[in-house]
């Protein structure tokens, strides 16, 4: 896991513990962002990546939570990072997925929230575009859902927009390929310009080959009916979630009105699918698809809406 990465244009005050975990026979690169100073651990966080991203892309967001009271997990997911690297890169699937989330929940979550770590025993989950998909299934099928205090999402993926969402014939690849060729490689082409406007980061992208934009046919049919099965009010049915399951979580999503990546539409659409009541969603003017890495007005404003947020769940 020693790679290589270029230099990124955000230094964060805190310094993460780098620790590789070995989860369900994989060895995953992760990063725990303690609280500075041993100051007081308002709740803890674990953060998902969108696809084929790694930890360097969320030190803004793990900066801002960190030195603001709440402890991060993060984790270069299996597929992605450097976790997996060259011919590894996209090889998952559904069930390692939350296996995967599972596995680390209980060795580095469940242990703190039993020492009484953490103040009211607060625990979120923060995922990006593909780990915003992952955390809203997460928090509606997952084995831990009910320890979870809420979920907050940048630009989930729900829908892709109508500018980047494959054709008919890709399409139904994907419903046949999986099963034939689940570990084939496909390079996505996705332009790097549409996850940011800041100019900085967007160099740091065209110069970072850790997030280059290849996954494999499983790896991209799982995630898009992971979105959506968030648009299928019959999901929620099927998990039989109570009363008090609804009424004890939350959600956040934050999505740039510019974002052609992931559709910001799809988001309203889930609004009014999803039975939880505790939900809100803020838009962010002229901002694209990656908001941790965005221009500094649209950073400071989400930064503000997310404190708020958590300090409110």
């Amino acid at each position: 896991m020693d790679v290589k990465v270029a230099e990124q244009p955000y230094k964060p005050t805190n310094t993460p513990i780098v620790e590789v975990v070995n989860i369900n026979n994989l060895d995953i690169y992760t990063e725990t962002w303690s609280v500075p100073n041993n100051g007081e651990v308002k709740g803890i966080v674990l953060v998902m990546h969108g696809f084929a991203e790694f930890s360097n892309l969320y030190y803004t967001i793990l900066d801002l939570l960190s030195t603001n009271g709440y402890e991060c997990l993060f984790f270069d997911q299996r597929g992605a990072g450097r976790t997996s690297v060259g011919k590894f890169k996209g090889l998952t699937n559904e069930e390692l997925v939350m296996k995967d989330i599972d596995r680390l929940i209980e060795v580095k979550i469940l242990p703190r929230l039993e020492a009484k770590a953490i103040k009211n025993d607060n625990f979120y989950l923060v995922g990006h575009s593909m780990g915003g998909g992952i955390a809203l299934n997460y928090l509606v099928l997952g084995t831990y859902k009910d320890k979870v205090n809420g979920v907050v999402v940048s630009g989930p993926l729900i829908r892709l927009h109508p500018k980047v969402d494959p054709n008919f014939v890709l399409k139904l690849g994907l419903k046949v390929l999986p099963g034939l060729l689940p570990t084939l490689q496909i390079d996505s082409k996705l332009d790097k310009e549409l996850a940011t406007s800041c100019e900085a980061w967007q160099k740091y992208l065209f110069e970072e080959s850790l997030s280059n934009p290849v996954g494999t046919v499983r790896q991209f049919a799982d995630m898009f009916e992971r979105g959506r099965r968030l648009l299928d009010q019959e999901f929620y049915a099927s998990q039989k979630l109570t009363p008090q399951q609804l009424s004890e979580k939350a959600i956040l999503i934050v999505h740039g009105e510019n974002d052609e990546v992931n559709d910001p539409k799809a988001s309203e659409d889930f609004m009014r699918v999803c039975p939880i009541a505790d939900k809100k969603l803020v838009l962010y003017p002229h901002a694209r698809h990656s908001l941790f890495i965005e221009v500094e007005t649209v950073f400071s404003s989400l930064s503000a809406d997310v404190l708020g947020w958590l300090a409110a769940h």
